[in-house]
């Protein structure tokens, strides 16, 4: 009886999990120098052709500090928030981690905008 309930208790525990992609590289003409970014994919995306996005500014804290990856899983499972896609877009230089260039991009950057809009968004 105890391994039954233990089972059970576990198994409520247990929900989808969406995938993150590994760091895709984009090489912008408009801000003249590569990014990276990650895409967090719900659980299920195959089976749907459209989903909201959303675009998470200095991506890599959201991911390693804030753990938002596991934190959409869990919204999403517990039928807080409707699936979504996210991108998380690192402000550092990829060939030198060190170098991060948030504020070139976030101060009154129109180019960072127009990076937004012209090349990131379609990809």
């Amino acid at each position: 009886m105890i391994r039954i309930l233990t089972l059970l208790l576990f198994s409520t525990c247990v929900f989808a999990e969406g995938t993150l992609t590994d760091n895709i590289s984009i090489a912008s003409k408009v801000l003249g120098y590569d990014l990276q970014y990650r895409i967090y994919l719900p659980a299920g995306h195959e089976a749907r052709n459209e989903f909201p996005v959303m675009f998470l500014t200095d991506g890599h804290n959201y991911l390693r500090r804030g753990n938002m990856d596991m934190v959409l899983n869990d919204l999403i499972d517990t039928n807080q928030i409707e699936p979504v896609i996210a991108v998380f877009v690192d402000p550092r230089n990829p060939d030198n981690l060190k170098d991060n260039r948030r504020r070139r991009q976030f101060l009154c950057n129109e180019d960072y905008l127009i990076f937004y809009i012209e090349e990131l968004i379609p990809a």
